[in-house]
């Protein structure tokens, strides 16, 4: 009798022990998950939870104690709730992940978007008996794309208003006035680049042939620095409008002007140059004549 007391005594106390360690390895998975950030739960077939980490807690508004044996029709609308069991069903029926973006109310009544990532778990035949799933709240993200696309659209409103502006002021610098009938008059103001001299030359020669226009002046009265570019862009329009069978009179050249295109040795002795506007137009009567 002795023996097989103490045996169950050991026997009772063996199953303690393992009682106690199953306990601690429950204790310390329960902690492990707890430590997500992320909501995390576990549902069996009948979409009840049996694991959840207190991040989903936090979440659905209820302790653990309320929620474990639970399911969704519990604590979301039935609309909600039907939209996450399909996703269940899903895993179960697919054995495949399911990860979808579903819409749902918080406990103070603020709608979120969350991603929702669901796994199939199998016993060791390859049956699925249950599923874990992770629940990352992308709500500001959300948000924050939403401005950038704003953000972006107005940038690119800001970009249009701002070429049009370009154009504008591009026609404004460069008017090309018919001062008399077959006289052109073409201000130069301002610095003269590559794009400015193509496009330049481009209303130019739609001008001349609108207008039929038989004499150009050009006043470069307005052109603080003249380079070998500035220069060549002017030979440029020049000869393009006497293709066009449009003579060109170039006012408004300043001495030290005259001398920079004389040190680069500018040939100018094709075009007709005058000092000031006045001669110009003098000149361009003239040659009507």
């Amino acid at each position: 009798m002795l023996v097989k007391q103490e045996i169950k005594q050991e026997a009772t106390q063996a199953l303690l022990a393992d009682f106690t360690k199953l306990e601690l390895a429950q204790d310390i998975l329960q902690q492990a998950i707890d430590a997500l950030a992320e909501p995390f739960f576990v549902k069996d077939r009948q979409h009840r939870w049996i694991i959840c980490n207190e991040a989903i807690c936090k979440q659905i508004g209820h302790p653990r104690a309320e929620i474990l044996g639970k399911s969704d029709f519990d604590y979301s609308s039935p609309e909600q709730a039907t939209i996450f069991w399909q996703a269940d069903d899903e895993v179960f029926n697919t054995g495949h992940p399911v990860m979808n973006e579903e819409m749902i109310t918080f406990p103070d009544g603020t709608l979120h978007t969350i991603y929702t990532r669901k796994y199939p778990l199998k016993d060791s035949t390859g049956k699925v008996i249950a599923l874990s799933g992770f629940i990352t709240d992308i709500t500001e993200l959300e948000r924050r794309q939403f401005k950038i696309k704003q953000l972006e659209a107005s940038v690119m409103k800001q970009m249009d208003t701002i070429e049009l502006q370009r154009l504008l002021l591009e026609q404004i610098s460069t008017p090309i006035l018919e001062v008399w009938e077959h006289i052109l008059l073409l201000p130069l103001i301002g610095l003269i680049d590559s794009y400015r001299a193509i496009r330049l030359t481009d209303s130019l020669l739609t001008a001349i042939s609108h207008t039929q226009a038989r004499i150009l002046i050009m006043d470069v009265t307005g052109v603080p620095i003249v380079d070998s570019s500035v220069a060549g862009h002017l030979l440029q329009s020049i000869l393009a409008a006497r293709l066009l069978g449009c003579k060109s009179i170039l006012v408004g050249i300043h001495p030290h002007v005259a001398q920079i295109m004389v040190e680069l040795g500018i040939d100018f002795s094709q075009i007709t140059t005058r000092a000031t506007l006045r001669d110009g137009l003098k000149q361009a009567i003239a040659l009507l004549a």
